[in-house]
C-alpha cells in the first residue's frame, strides 16, 4: 500500500497543469483538470466540480505545501463527476475543519488532521505522519461503470475497444488515465484488508 502511495502521489505531482489556484476554492465551479498552487490551498465554503455529464472526468489538485478547510465547508459534484476521479496530492499536511463534507483522494506528504465530524467520500493517506481522526466517516466507493449505449441497429461493430475492468470486492474499477489506479485500489482492498480507515465503506470511525 505504501509504494502504492508513492506511486499515486509521484504520479499527480507529475501532471501538467491547466489552470491555477490563486484563491480559495470556496464558491468556484470547476471543469475536469490539472489545478495547482505554489503554496498553500484553502476551501471556505462549498467547491463544486462539474463532470460535464463524462463519469470519467478527472480532477487533480496540486497543493504546493498545506490543504486547510473551514468548518463546514463542502465539495459538491455535479452532471457525473465522480468521487473516485477527485485527487488532492499535498506537499505537506491537509487539515479539515469541523463538520467539513470533503471529497476525493488526499494524498499527503506529511500529516492529515480530521477535526470533529468531518465526513468524507475517498480516502485519507499520509505518506510520512498520522493521519488524525476525531468522529468521522470516511466512504471509499469504485466509480460506477458509465451506462452503455443502446444499439440503433444489430449490427455489431467491430472497430470499438473492449474496456477492461479491474475486479476488486465491492464491485468494477474502470481503467482511467491513470494507470496507477487499478493497482492502487487493489493494493489497499487485497492486500491489507484490515486497513479499515483506508479501504471502509461506511466505517465510522
Amino acid at each position: 500500500a505504501k509504494v502504492d502511495l508513492v506511486t499515486a502521489y509521484d504520479d499527480a505531482a507529475g501532471r501538467t497543469s491547466t489552470g491555477t489556484i490563486s484563491a480559495d476554492l470556496g464558491g468556484q465551479t470547476l471543469v475536469s483538470g490539472v489545478y495547482s498552487a505554489g503554496s498553500s490551498m484553502g476551501l471556505t465554503g462549498t467547491l463544486t466540480l462539474d463532470g460535464e455529464d463524462d463519469p470519467n472526468a478527472v480532477f487533480i489538485f496540486q497543493v504546493g505545501s498545506t490543504l486547510t478547510t473551514a468548518a463546514a465547508s463542502s465539495v459538491s459534484l455535479i452532471n457525473g463527476a465522480q468521487p473516485c476521479n477527485v485527487f488532492w496530492q499535498v506537499g505537506s499536511s491537509a487539515t479539515f475543519g469541523t463538520t467539513t463534507d470533503f471529497v476525493g483522494h488526499v494524498f499527503a506528504l506529511t500529516s492529515i488532521t480530521a477535526t470533529t465530524g468531518a465526513t468524507f467520500e475517498g480516502q485519507l493517506l499520509a505518506r510520512n505522519g498520522a493521519v488524525t481522526l476525531d468522529t468521522n466517516t470516511i466512504t471509499n466507493d469504485v466509480c460506477a461503470a458509465a451506462p452503455t449505449p443502446t444499439p440503433t441497429d444489430s449490427a455489431t461493430p467491430t472497430d470499438s475497444p473492449t474496456p477492461v475492468a479491474t475486479t476488486i470486492s465491492g464491485g468494477e474499477l474502470p481503467h482511467t488515465e491513470f494507470g496507477w489506479q487499478a493497482l492502487f485500489y487493489g493494493g489497499l482492498a487485497l492486500t491489507i484488508p484490515s486497513m479499515f480507515v483506508l479501504v471502509a465503506r461506511r466505517r465510522r470511525i
